[in-house]
């Protein structure tokens, strides 16, 4: 089956024949493969009807999804205190089993999870979204458990099924939701055996995301972007962990610090969250560094002044820095 080719394009073939860039064979040769690739794919076009049908159920599955849990939420929250912890964990966990046994029945069934990696369709969304749902509904459970204050146990279970549910199909809900776990890891584990430990807990931090920026340039996470994003934005937040404490200095010092790495990793790797992440660490610390440096004798309009002027000059920096190492970390303009 072939596609129909519109009178200009036969004219423009019958055009290059007699100028004689084609002979009569290649041109029959061009109309023929224009006309084959004329022809809608299987899959259809991005405005097919089959595709909008297929938007069309994934909202259906969403808001489905999001009535079921409000009015589970609404029944739970008419008689949670009538329930004793037995069957408070048992609901929790409970529907932790269903919406992961929804996240298989819609894939199809267990050997249909992993066929659903390579392509983002609607179904896949919705598989992806359902299993990590099931992350903070075990969490909360562990916690209504939990026979003490310690909140190790909520997040290491809330980290622990989200990072299986990863594994058996990797998306971006899921990385957001082992991110997410995994800071309230390191929040949790320093409350509770090193409580005041501010030090600490910003230096975890800042090795969190340098572990979540190498596994992302090590391209073992399924979205490199987000992957460096994310460890990005969990060691800016490390190092700004300390500021209105004691350690100030560490606070910002560490920051600028991180700027320069980021620089230096996008100079390797090109890839532009690291850029924007250096960009924004010099434009934070160096007016927190002149604030403190200067006891706060300056005011506060002049610290925004700074800092758009950090900004400013970061923002160059990084401009000039992307078109000397241009797209593919070749130097030059070109």
């Amino acid at each position: 089956m072939t596609g129909e080719l519109t009178p200009r394009q036969r004219a423009a073939v019958r055009g290059l024949v007699e100028r004689g860039v084609l002979s009569p064979d290649q041109a029959d040769v061009v109309l023929t493969e224009l006309a084959a690739a004329s022809v809608p794919s299987a899959s259809g076009t991005a405005n097919s009807p089959g595709q909008r049908r297929g938007g069309l159920w994934e909202v259906l599955g969403y808001a489905g999804a999001a009535l079921v849990f409000g009015g589970a939420a609404l029944l739970l929250h008419m008689s949670w205190e009538d329930l004793g912890q037995v069957a408070r964990v048992s609901i929790l966990l409970a529907l932790a089993a269903l919406v992961t046994a929804a996240g298989v029945l819609v894939a199809g069934g267990p050997s249909r999870v992993r066929s659903l990696r390579p392509a983002s369709t609607p179904r896949r969304r919705i598989v992806a979204a359902l299993f990590v749902l099931a992350a903070p509904l075990v969490a909360m459970a562990v916690s209504t458990g939990s026979q003490n204050e310690w909140a190790v146990p909520t997040a290491t279970a809330g980290l622990v099924v989200a990072v299986v549910g990863y594994l058996a199909l990797p998306s971006v809900p899921g990385m957001l939701a082992m991110g997410a776990f995994s800071v309230g890891v390191v929040y949790a584990a320093t409350g509770d055996w090193w409580p005041g430990a501010t030090m600490l807990t910003a230096a975890l931090l800042v090795a969190l995301g340098g572990v979540w920026i190498a596994l992302s340039l090590a391209e073992w996470l399924a979205e490199r972007t987000v992957g460096l994003t994310g460890g990005a934005f969990i060691a800016l937040l490390g190092a700004q962990w300390a500021l209105g404490l004691d350690s100030t200095a560490w606070g910002y010092g560490a920051t600028l610090a991180l700027a320069v790495v980021f620089f230096g990793l996008y100079v390797r790797w090109q890839d532009l969250p690291l850029l924007v992440a250096g960009i924004v660490g010099v434009t934070v610390s160096v007016p927190e560094a002149v604030w403190d440096l200067t006891g706060g004798a300056l005011g506060g309009p002049l610290v925004v002044l700074l800092a758009g002027v950090a900004l400013l000059g970061a923002g160059v920096f990084g401009l000039r820095l992307r078109k000397r190492t241009g797209p593919h970390g070749a130097s030059g303009d070109a």
